[in-house]
């Protein structure tokens, strides 16, 4: 199982993002309509320049008592050089050794030099759920099938 899998079989297959002169408010908009936790952040010239999660929202806006209406994104995404992201085959065991030791919760799966998506701890857990449940219900339907046993 790899970052790809986990991101196909998640519902929400959009990839959302916002340009970095966005107000916060306009980010969190856009995550609370769509149900989503992160963002994207595109220049004018759509070239990826950083991610924005509501864990920043909480830690550089909120706790810092700033107005989300007056804050750019920019002030407080985290810049593309700090970003955690995998390639789209990386192993969910890779994927989440990897947000463990720098503590995110979410990846940009990143495919020639282009992000194509995002997946989070709890897509990740989802998806490992769901496999385990498919597995489960193969050999059970396999058990009550077979007339040997």
């Amino acid at each position: 199982m790899n970052a790809q899998l986990i991101l196909s079989r998640r519902g929400n297959k959009n990839v959302y993002s916002i340009k970095p002169n966005n107000t916060v408010y306009e980010a969190m908009k856009i995550m609370g309509t769509n149900n989503i936790g992160s963002l994207l952040v595109h220049d004018e010239n759509e070239i990826l320049v950083g991610f924005l999660s509501e864990r920043d929202y909480s830690t550089k806006v909120v706790v810092f008592n700033k107005r989300a209406i007056e804050t750019k994104v920019q002030e407080i995404m985290t810049p593309i050089n700090d970003l955690t992201s995998v390639a789209s085959d990386t192993s969910v065991e890779n994927c989440l050794t990897l947000m463990a030791q720098k503590k995110v919760r979410h990846l940009v799966i990143i495919n020639n030099n282009q992000a194509t998506g995002i997946i989070s701890i709890v897509d990740i857990l989802n998806g490992i759920v769901s496999i385990k449940n498919e597995t489960t219900n193969y050999f059970m339907s396999y058990i009550h099938s077979n007339p040997n046993n």
